[in-house]
């Protein structure tokens, strides 16, 4: 299983998710908190894969190591 391809699948779930989110009507508030419900829980378990499985390796393997120490990963949400 390749973690990098799970990473890019989870952002691309979480992009269908925010559009979903921008075209509900605004006065349309149970459509919007459902979706937003999805979406905070899909973002809560994926980043904490990210940080206790994924960041940890690159760490172990000296890549991004400077972004990891200073708590910033550059291009997280950029595919």
């Amino acid at each position: 299983m390749d973690i990098t391809q799970l990473i890019l699948d989870d952002h691309a779930e979480q992009r269908r998710l925010f559009a979903i989110i921008e075209q509900i009507d605004p006065k349309d508030t149970d459509s919007l908190a459902a979706v937003w419900s999805r979406l905070k829980a899909f973002l809560d378990v994926h980043a904490e894969a990210e940080e206790r499985f994924f960041y940890p390796e690159l760490l172990k393997r000296g890549e991004g190591a400077n972004d990891a120490e200073d708590g910033t990963v550059e291009g997280e949400t950029e595919d």
